[in-house]
């Protein structure tokens, strides 16, 4: 009988099976003639023609980082901010090349103010054609303006959003109980769910688990929030967690009304926003609004340069011991040398279990701390024993390797001085004015 059923299976997936590997054979075919036929246009047909125009007309191509909301945001802006202070080169174009955004919303907003070009052919044939035109002048690497420097942000926050727009938001608030005289904090962390849904490059990253925290360790903070009167916001694309038993103003925004529009108005509008590594911190910087990141880990805040901010860092031990490191430590073993060639290694977690470490969140209580530092921002008040934080906070950048990140948040700094500092080589006369 079993043999019989054994011989049956087979004979109906044995056709199937053959009918998917042809599939993926053609497949592959069509990839390969499709990549083929981009790459010869590309060099006989659209270089010459470009340099044909050059002399009259110069046109530059690039595409938009779409996949992570995290690219999308910054990366244009500091484009746009430049254009915006420098102004377009005269007798030129720049073209910008986008399918299915991280974000439909923000892509809708960087539309009216860049030339993309948003089709699924054009943008997979970018795949190819752009790794020829990157070794020529007719590439826009608008992307190096990122890092650059404050300098490069120096004008004005470029987004608007329309006045429909603005009434759609409003309706949005009222949705979750938000009158037009409230204010409300976002909340955000980042949720290994949203990378796990995501697939080809993405799917690797989903491993990047370091960079991971948990949302219910910003209760504390949200209910603190509530105390002072104002709304919070759990934000995020996809939440693996629901929250329950809420304090009254704190809303579970993520689970119960998200859309892409409101994650962009909200981050435009809220008084501040408490992230973490998660993309989404930078659609707020980019309108304007102080924002802090926590759990940030590698140690050193890889983040808009110039932009209102603070962060708090993770800690890191020993596997298996209950002593965290120090600061001090932690730039002996180069964790504080980062850079764009070592960042994709310095965030997957393989590179602290060999060397038999792990890391370890920030507690509630440390992100309350940040949350009351921020308020002292926006509210223009100096921070506790304001002079030995900022010391502190000097320290701290002294293990990093670039000098426009942001500072540490100053309680947090206070909170550990030991770990940025021996207590035998702490100098309070050293304090900066």
């Amino acid at each position: 009988m079993s043999a019989w059923l054994l011989c049956k299976w087979n004979t109906r997936t044995l056709p199937e099976q053959r009918r998917n590997d042809e599939r993926s054979k053609m497949k592959k075919i069509s990839v390969i003639l499709f990549n083929m036929t981009v790459r010869i246009l590309t060099i006989s047909v659209a270089l010459p023609m470009l340099w044909l125009i050059e002399p009259f007309w110069r046109i530059r191509i690039a595409a938009l980082p779409e996949d992570h909301i995290g690219n999308l945001a910054p990366s244009p802006e500091a484009y746009a901010r430049l254009i915006q202070v420098k102004g377009m080169p005269p007798r030129t174009t720049h073209i910008f090349l986008a399918w299915n955004p991280a974000n439909k919303q923000l892509l809708k907003m960087w539309k009216r103010h860049l030339n993309v070009i948003e089709n699924y052919v054009v943008r997979r044939a970018s795949m190819v054609f752009l790794p020829i035109l990157v070794n020529t002048r007719f590439h826009n690497n608008y992307r190096q303006y990122q890092d650059q420097g404050y300098a490069n942000w120096a004008g004005k926050p470029v987004l608007r959003f329309t006045e429909e727009e603005e009434e759609r938001g409003r309706k949005g608030l009222a949705e979750m109980g938000i009158g037009p005289d409230d204010w409300f904090v976002c909340f955000h962390s980042r949720d290994p769910a949203y990378m796990s849904g995501r697939d080809t490059a993405a799917t690797v990253e989903a491993h990047y688990s370091i960079r991971d925290s948990s949302i219910k360790d910003y209760v504390s903070a949200m209910n603190w929030i509530s105390e002072q009167g104002g709304f919070a916001l759990r934000m995020g694309a996809v939440a693996e967690d629901t929250l329950d038993g809420l304090a009254s103003k704190v809303i579970d925004y993520a689970s119960h009304h998200r859309s892409d529009f409101m994650d962009i108005y909200l981050s435009a509008k809220c008084r501040f926003f408490m992230g973490s590594t998660a993309g989404l911190y930078a659609v707020p910087l980019i309108f304007g609004v102080p924002t802090a990141t926590a759990n940030v880990a590698p140690l050193v805040a890889q983040d808009i340069p110039g932009m209102p901010m603070l962060f708090i860092p993770k800690r890191m031990r020993k596997t298996g011991s209950d002593r965290l490191l120090s600061f001090p430590e932690c730039r002996a073993m180069d964790w504080f040398e980062l850079s764009q060639d070592n960042f994709p290694i310095y965030i997957r977690p393989h590179c602290y279990k060999e060397r038999g470490l792990e890391w370890v969140d920030n507690t509630a209580d440390d992100i309350v701390d940040l949350c009351q530092d921020m308020m002292d921002w926006v509210e223009d008040r100096d921070p506790p024993d304001r002079d030995v934080a900022r010391y502190l906070q000097s320290e701290y950048r002294n293990f990093e390797n670039h000098l426009y990140g942001p500072s540490i948040g100053p309680r947090f700094a206070l909170k550990y001085r030991s770990a940025i500092i021996p207590d035998e080589l702490f100098a309070p006369d050293k304090t900066p004015e």
